[in-house]
């Protein structure tokens, strides 16, 4: 059944109605929705109720029971005022598609999701934002409680594009990653990860020699600009630059946090899961020796050309009231990691921050000992303000390590 989901059809039919309430008369807008899988495929949404939302809230603006392929809505105001903001179409507890609606979708009452299989979509114009992002759930619910809210996981990294001409100050375009680019992602040969000769150390700003178009995929813990590199032995200035630190005041979670964290920079509710060394985290259900989370088991396979790519994959089967509806897939790219012009790992280390940072002192991990020129890697005095929580998978297993909040790694987002 895992390429039983397809793709829905939505018909935005646009219909004023009147309500009488002893003397009020209120107006509603019904929209139907039409739920299509493939063809010779059972319909498996009937019964199930699909939501419709606004971006920046989890709660949903309507929520109506799929019912021989099919969903009315009906909304208070009619989709006109809906046009250019990003809307969410999706079943709780299975997955959640974001999408900017257009002036032409608003027009036509029309719009087609895409197949949840295929990932994250990108415009077809320059913009580098993408068309659709696709986000699924994989059994782990927010802080790691059996409890809590479900989280969807964006099905890949986050990716920034250059969107200013090599010298000028840099700019940035943030999206998901698609199939592709994750492919690409673990490649490496491959020129998204920017080679150190046009990159600037110790600066607020490292990109500003590369040229307009390029693309990074890696980052420094708690920068939200996505532009800082900074030598490990610089860890420090750092926090400092970055105002990790103010005073004797660190930050040690960034979840969510706008001033910290990258991945509020797609908007909405998206933001970087959360880690630490018990269960209640986002993190812990794929670390390998969490043995109570039997639903989510690592399995370490060659993506795109065999033998230069390396990735984690997690699958989870989805089951909505006792009924198995369908199988998500994440892929964690062998993006590897940086120490300020020192690429490491590229196609065989698969590394993730998470939001939290290690106030325990553990001692920093490298995954390499020497650089990729033989020299040594400095070493680091860890300090709490200096180091912050990763997942990282070596030896076909994932789990902890810490690493220097300098270390620039990969961040997969994660919505509500």
């Amino acid at each position: 059944m895992k390429n039983f989901f397809k793709y829905f059809v939505v018909s935005l039919s646009l219909l004023a109605l009147s309500c009488d309430n002893e003397n009020d008369t209120k107006q509603l807008y019904k929209f139907e929705v039409a739920t299509t899988v493939g063809a010779g495929s059972d319909n498996y949404y009937n019964g199930l109720s699909l939501q419709f939302g606004l971006a920046e809230s989890s709660v949903a603006k309507a929520e109506a029971k799929v019912e021989n392929g099919k969903v009315v809505f009906e909304l208070e105001n009619d989709l006109s005022e809906l046009e250019g903001k990003n809307v969410w179409f999706g079943v709780k507890g299975f997955v959640k598609f974001f999408h900017t609606l257009t002036a032409e979708e608003v027009k036509s009452k029309s719009l087609t999701l895409p197949d949840k299989d295929k990932g994250s979509t990108l415009k077809s114009d320059d913009s580098n934002t993408n068309d659709w992002i696709v986000a699924l759930y994989m059994g782990i619910n927010k802080d790691g409680k059996e409890d809590g809210a479900p989280i969807y996981w964006s099905t890949g990294n986050l990716i920034s594009v250059k969107t200013t001409e090599a010298g000028e100050p840099t700019e940035v375009a943030f999206h998901i990653a698609t199939d592709e680019e994750t492919v690409e992602e673990s490649n490496a040969q491959t020129t998204m990860f920017v080679g150190k000769a046009n990159l600037l150390t110790e600066v607020p700003d490292g990109y500003v020699n590369i040229p307009k178009g390029r693309k990074w995929d890696v980052y420094c813990f708690g920068d939200k600009t996505g532009l800082m590199l900074y030598d490990g032995t610089q860890c420090d200035l750092f926090v400092t630059d970055s105002k990790q630190m103010v005073g004797d005041n660190i930050v040690f979670d960034i979840s969510g946090n706008k001033d910290f964290d990258i991945a509020t920079n797609l908007g909405g509710t998206w933001r970087t899961p959360t880690g630490g060394k018990t269960g209640n985290n986002e993190y812990a259900a794929l670390e390998d020796s969490y043995g109570e989370y039997t639903a989510l088991l690592p399995d370490h396979e060659a993506m795109g050309t065999a033998g230069t790519n390396y990735s984690v994959k997690y699958e989870y089967t989805v089951k909505i009231d006792s009924k198995e509806v369908s199988v998500n897939t994440l892929y964690f790219p062998s993006a590897g990691y940086r120490h300020a012009k020192v690429a490491l790992g590229r196609g065989s280390f698969v590394g993730m921050w998470t939001a939290t940072a290690d106030p325990t002192c553990t001692p920093v991990f490298y995954g390499n000992t020497t650089t990729e020129t033989g020299e040594d890697m400095p070493q680091i005095e860890v300090k709490p303000q200096t180091a912050a929580f990763a997942y990282s998978s070596l030896v076909k297993e994932t789990t902890w390590y810490v690493h220097p909040r300098t270390s620039s790694m990969p961040v997969r987002p994660v919505t509500e």
